[in-house]
């Protein structure tokens, strides 16, 4: 059975998608052969806003938290002025897609 946070970020991924926007898993950490496909700590999805702005999202369960990794790619990019979220559920990560929307248009 796949663990909880997997399956939040599935059903997140969905309903992004259903609104009509595109997002990407990040697999952060990973390798192909010997190509890192994204450094350690970079959040786990990554959504197209409209006009072309985007929203990082890192999908933790409501015990999950943060590793240190995670905290510095967070603070990293948003110091490039990058908008990063910790999201716990389907409507923060909602709300987080919405709200930096309206913010950058």
């Amino acid at each position: 059975m796949a663990n909880p946070e997997t399956l939040l970020q599935r059903d997140i991924v969905q309903a992004i998608e259903a609104m009509g926007l595109s997002v990407y898993r990040m697999n952060a950490g990973g390798y192909r052969g010997r190509a890192q496909l994204h450094p350690a700590g970079t959040p786990d999805l990554l959504v197209l806003l409209p006009l072309g702005s985007v929203v990082w999202l890192e999908v933790k369960t409501r015990s999950g938290q943060l590793s240190e990794t995670q905290r510095e790619a967070h603070e990293a990019l948003a110091r490039q002025g990058h908008s990063v979220h910790v999201v716990r559920s389907v409507n923060e990560a909602l709300h987080a897609c919405v709200v930096d929307s309206r913010e950058k248009s």
